[in-house]
């Protein structure tokens, strides 16, 4: 907005600049504060603030119901002293229950909870109107389950692949043990092969998801996701995790039958 107004050589705050609301007179405002550029993430999505008294000032059409129990706003945001005046204020609702019900008796309010700011995000399926943002936690579940499904399915899949190819290599590992090679060596060459084959799968899905699958879901659902690779220790600590736990869940059964024939059976 500062850029698209007042361009990149000027210097925006402190500048004056006039704003005509639904056909109503122009009012002057100043720029007070420019902030950062939004995260995709944010529940706060805006492009330019004005102050809340703005609505008293535009009259009929949009300030008349400030005063009024009976017109709905967004959220009420509370700035406590102490987290422990908490319950203290959540006590405190009770007459405001009340003055609420009596301006809206088709949809009476039962209660007025507080909700920490942090807890937003998690809580959004109880959160109407602008604020809410993200989807719903139902639907992190669902997905998080379909994607567990299909990694384990695949990991599945695997383990049967190559148990049914390992019959190519049962002459390498005859060979290995006659001349001395030990179990758990094979158990270890095994795991790892298998460690840098799923290494390089990991590289192939993130590679795809960062140019095919996201773009595609986001043109889809509008979500705006976007995987932060350089910036978020905790991505890089999931993908390590899940590289070392499908690595073992797929290649452990074949590492440990495979190395436990016993050389003359092989030849």
């Amino acid at each position: 907005m500062v850029e698209k107004y007042f361009g990149e050589d000027i210097e925006p705050l402190g500048q004056s600049f006039t704003v005509e609301f639904d056909g109503q007179e122009p009012m002057a405002f100043t720029v007070r504060a420019v902030v950062d550029p939004l995260d995709e993430e944010t529940s706060f999505g805006f492009r330019a603030l004005f102050p809340y008294e703005t609505l008293r000032l535009l009259g009929d059409t949009h300030g008349d119901g400030m005063d009024d129990w009976a017109s709905y706003t967004d959220a009420t945001f509370l700035l406590l002293r102490d987290e422990d005046d908490l319950s203290d204020v959540a006590a405190a609702m009770g007459p405001y229950i009340t003055l609420q019900n009596a301006a809206s008796h088709d949809w009476p309010v039962a209660s007025l909870p507080l909700t920490p700011l942090e807890a937003m995000a998690s809580r959004t399926q109880e959160i109407r109107g602008d604020l809410g943002g993200g989807p719903p936690r139902e639907a992190v579940i669902v997905m998080s389950f379909i994607g567990t499904a299909l990694l384990l399915l695949a990991c599945f899949n695997y383990v049967n692949v190559t148990l049914a190819t390992a019959a190519q290599r049962l002459k390498e590992i005859g060979v290995r043990k006659t001349l001395g090679g030990q179990r758990w060596q094979l158990i270890a060459q095994f795991l790892a092969e298998n460690v840098l084959l799923c290494l390089l799968a990991l590289g192939l899905g993130v590679f795809m998801a960062h140019f095919v699958t996201t773009p595609g879901f986001n043109d889809i659902s509008n979500l705006g996701i976007e995987a932060d690779y350089f910036g978020s220790i905790a991505l890089w600590v999931f993908l390590g995790t899940l590289l070392l736990v499908t690595a073992l869940i797929a290649g452990a059964y074949p590492a440990f039958y495979i190395s436990s024939l016993r050389p003359a059976s092989i030849l």
